[in-house]
């Protein structure tokens, strides 16, 4: 896997050591949705956390997309709409795969390559589809949890098993898992990891058959290979339960009740994406519950270049 776009530096310039990088899988088309990204949860730089002691630490954000290169018969046009995206706005990273289903899986490892090689120091990774909103505000809250070097927090899958049917997407011959179940593993949609886990997994993706279902492959196969005696209670996951269980979303997208805002990633619900205007909403709604009483933490966010989700309380 090598790059075809590349933006170097975006780590470079925070020195601090509590960097946690935000790593989204985004579809080459999905420009909207990246876009949604930037200004709302994406959009953090810095957010400062508050313990029982009066402590303050600073953690600082960083974000970057993972994209792969258009099919064939789309032509060039969305190289060049991806190419003008990377020189505005420097958080584009492209492998040279085709961006398809399958490839899922070189996606993922292609963002641990480029964390290896231009952001080592980061202390966390926070990886999340693009059609996920992570709660910044328990994510930073609840790191304190994270006691050993190499971790996960995510929602985690155990007993699943391995899909024969056609008809399914995410099917899978014998020949590409011969084993009735996967072995346990992060639920795709988003998981916050320490960076000390990215060299130990990388370093084995060739030892395993490759198979194209990411969270499988990367948090499950592989990190199976390096721990054997994965069970249920790992220590080394924090299990933070089934996140799109734990929100209830009516019919009518402008009404969200009984929301659970302990949990640090929401997602669409029954497999729903979530659309780029209830992202907005859930933005507005979680800044106004975080960060506008005197008592509020400090954040800090980058400058909105499209306002699509202003957090001005008279819109």
């Amino acid at each position: 896997m090598e790059f075809v776009i590349n933006n170097e530096g975006i780590c470079s310039e925070v020195s601090d050591k509590n960097l946690i990088l935000m790593i989204v899988s985004t579809a080459r088309y999905n420009f909207e949705l990246r876009q949604v990204i930037r200004e709302t949860w994406g959009s953090v730089l810095q957010h400062d956390v508050i313990d029982e002691n009066g402590t303050i630490t600073t953690w600082n954000f960083r974000l970057i997309f993972i994209v792969g290169l258009p099919i064939v018969t789309e032509g060039p046009f969305h190289n060049r709409q991806l190419a003008e995206e990377s020189e505005i706005f420097s958080d584009i990273i492209m492998g040279n795969f085709t961006d398809t289903y399958r490839h899922l899986s070189y996606k993922h490892l292609l963002s641990y390559k480029w964390v290896l090689n231009y952001c080592p120091t980061a202390r966390f990774i926070l990886k999340a589809d693009d059609d996920a909103f992570v709660n910044i505000y328990h994510v930073v809250n609840m790191l304190h949890k994270v006691q050993q070097e190499c971790m996960f927090i995510c929602a985690k899958n155990v007993g699943q098993p391995a899909m024969r049917d056609k008809d399914f997407k995410t099917r899978v011959t014998v020949e590409e898992w011969p084993e009735v179940e996967f072995p346990p593993y992060c639920t795709g949609y988003g998981y916050l990891a320490t960076t000390a886990v990215i060299p130990k997994l990388y370093s084995l993706r060739h030892r395993v058959p490759f198979l194209y279902i990411e969270d499988v492959f990367v948090t499950g196969i592989l990190r199976t290979v390096h721990n054997r005696n994965f069970t249920r209670d790992d220590p080394n996951y924090i299990h933070i339960g089934n996140i799109a269980k734990q929100m209830k979303i009516y019919d009518e997208p402008e009404i969200i009740m009984d929301m659970n805002w302990t949990s640090p990633v929401i997602t669409g619900i029954l497999s729903k994406e979530i659309s780029t205007d209830l992202m907005c909403m859930i933005w507005k709604l979680s800044y106004a519950e975080y960060y506008t009483s005197p008592e509020s933490p400090t954040i800090i966010v980058a400058e909105n270049r499209t306002n699509l989700c202003s957090t001005n309380s008279n819109e």
